[in-house]
């Protein structure tokens, strides 16, 4: 088993793989097995783990329980925030539909006031 550094050029990251030989007896040749660890954090060296794939020899694996209750946490405070913008919006949307409503009496208004203004304007000539 070795660990191959794969650098993405694009962003620059290094993604860690463990690498396993394994003998393919169709093709009569040995090929790799990777395994996804993680990404390499250059500044500390440590593997950050990221994706799906199995991380059971990464060196970040103590603090896996740790990172799940505090993803956990601001899972919790993320949804009381969603919750709070939704009823917030819910009463924008009934402030709108009052606002709409007003304005069509008012548009009804005018246009009876200005109905009233032509027939005396009329009755005047």
């Amino acid at each position: 088993m070795s660990l191959v550094y794969v650098k993405n050029k694009k962003t620059g990251s290094t993604y860690v793989y463990e690498q396993e030989p394994h003998y393919d007896p169709t093709t009569k040749q040995s090929r790799p097995k990777r395994t996804y660890l993680g990404v390499l954090d250059e500044v500390t060296g440590e593997i950050k783990r990221l994706g799906r794939g199995k991380n059971k020899n990464c060196k970040n694996n103590s603090n896996d329980l740790q990172d799940q209750e505090t993803l956990d946490q601001s899972t919790q405070e993320a949804q009381i925030e969603i919750n709070d913008l939704k009823q917030l919006l819910k009463e924008k949307e009934e402030i709108i539909r009052n606002q709409k409503q007003e304005i069509s009496k008012l548009e009804k208004l005018l246009a009876s006031t200005l109905a009233k203004l032509k027939d005396i304007e009329s009755t005047l000539a």
